[in-house]
Order: structure tokens, then sequence, then C-alpha cells
């Protein structure tokens, strides 16, 4: 969906046509107040009424809903609010344990269904549930439950991406590289139910917090330790042919083309970043 938020931008900057985006946007997720967080798009109540998005969106939305796991989605919600408990263990090796547990179940799913992501569970989203009447699903009603998991106390939709489940992937010492190989992450890639730069982020994230990882995409391509990009991390551990190399592995664009990216963000007042930690 950021692809169409941008294009919309563009198309706005340019002085053309947007709203055919926009409203192509309500999809696959996009709420007509998430365009506030864009002030190239003017006064959002104006553009509403003069291009009668109400009733655009409410179209949209049903084919939206309509590709939702729901039961997946309350699955992924189960393991990160167990997750944000468990991780206050005083016992590391009884949450290692439990973690385990909670990743053989995960996975069964993903290899009958696919990984966790926007394809099948649409993106972050705060009242998700309660808009398709599944009472009390939503993770505001599981945190009064679990107090320790007030981590999902705000949900950022604005991020464009399905990211509950990235805690539960970044909590280790077990690493989220150990229990996929290439092989099916490139084929989830294929599929669309992983976006290649979240791969890259978890990559990054397990040399920067693990020191070295050796269960990582680099690793298994033997470059030890090389990032896809320096995005929070070490830049003197950065060599930018390797990660272009990494990149095209994964169909992602050239580290160049993301240093552009940044420029046009500050000149024009674009936003073309998204996802965890804005890595997309």
């Amino acid at each position: 969906m950021k692809d169409l938020i941008t294009c919309a931008q563009i198309a706005k900057h340019s002085n053309k046509p947007f709203v055919k985006y926009i409203e192509k946007g309500f999809e696959f997720g996009l709420k007509i107040e998430h365009l506030k967080n864009y002030p190239i798009f003017g006064d959002i109540s104006k553009l509403e009424k003069e291009n009668k998005l109400k009733a655009k969106f409410d179209k949209g939305r049903k084919l939206y809903l309509k590709k939702i796991d729901f039961n997946y989605l309350d699955l992924i919600y189960d393991i990160a609010v167990e997750d944000q408990c468990n991780k206050y263990l005083t016992n590391e090796n009884e949450y290692i344990q439990k973690k385990k547990k909670n990743m053989f179940n995960l996975k069964k799913r993903i290899n009958s269904k696919g990984f966790p992501g926007e394809r099948l569970l649409g993106i972050a989203d705060s009242t998700i549930c309660d808009e398709v009447k599944l009472k009390n699903k939503d993770l505001k009603y599981r945190i009064i439950e679990f107090p320790k998991a007030k981590a999902f106390d705000e949900i950022n939709e604005s991020c464009f991406a399905q990211i509950i489940i990235f805690p539960f992937f970044m909590h280790f010492d077990y690493c989220f590289f150990k229990e996929f190989d290439n092989k099916q992450l490139i084929n989830e890639i294929k599929k669309g139910n992983i976006h290649p730069r979240d791969i890259a982020f978890f990559n990054d994230n397990a040399f920067a917090t693990l020191f070295g990882a050796n269960r990582s995409f680099c690793k298994e391509n033997k470059t030890d330790g090389f990032y896809f990009s320096t995005f929070g991390f070490e830049k003197h551990l950065f060599n930018i042919k390797v990660a272009n190399k990494l990149r095209e592995n994964l169909f992602m664009v050239p580290y160049e083309i993301d240093i552009i990216k940044q420029e046009y963000e500050k000149k024009y007042g674009f936003n073309v970043f998204y996802g965890y930690s804005n890595y997309r």
C-alpha cells in the first residue's frame, strides 16, 4: 500500500490526479484518517467531501476485510502478547523454552499458510477485530488482561505493515534465521507473504544486537556481518557493494536509491519510508 501513497504524494506534488491512488489504497487497509499524516493532501475533511471518499472507503474496506485471515491474526496476537509477558521472567531458560514452543506452533502455521504479513493479516490496526464483531479480540482488550504487554498500548497504524509479531522475532538469542532457510524466505517473498525489507531488518538487527550472530541471511551468503543498510547501525562495518548484492538477491533497490528517497523526503516533505522503524 505504501507504493500507492507514494504515487499519490508525487501526483499531488506534480498537480496531477492523485485521489485514484488513495481510493485503491482503501482495498489494502488505508483509512481516511491516515491521510492526516500527509500535509501535502491538504484539508482532509474537504478532500473527503469533494471526492465522496466515505462511500469509496466503505466499498474498499469490505474488500480488504474479506482478505484477512482472522484466525491467524488471533494466533499472532496471542503469541505477541504472551511474549511481552514472558520476557519479564527471571528464569532466562524458561523464557527461551516458552519462545521455542510458540515458535514451533507459529512455524506450523507459516508452513501451511505463509508468513504473517499484510497479504494474510492486513496492516497493523488497533480496532480491526471490533470492526468485524470479534468481541474483545483487539490488543487493547488483551492488554487489560495482561498488563505486561503494555508495549502494544498504541499501535502504529501509519507504518502500513503487520508489525505485531516483530518483537517476538527480535527477542533472541534464538534468532529468526535459525528457523527459516534462505530458500523458504525467497519463496515467501515471491508469494507476497513477507516483505524483503523485513528480512533485511531482522538481519541487521541480529548483527547489531547479537554481535556477529552466525544465523542470518548474510552468514548463509558468506558475507559475515555486512548490513543491508546503515540505518541505525555501525557505518564503519558497512560495505555498499556487498549490501547491494544482498539487496539484489532479495529484490530490493540499491542502497543509493534509499539515499535519494531520504533526500526527497527532506526536500519535498514526502513520506516514503514505512514499516517497523521506518525500514521499508
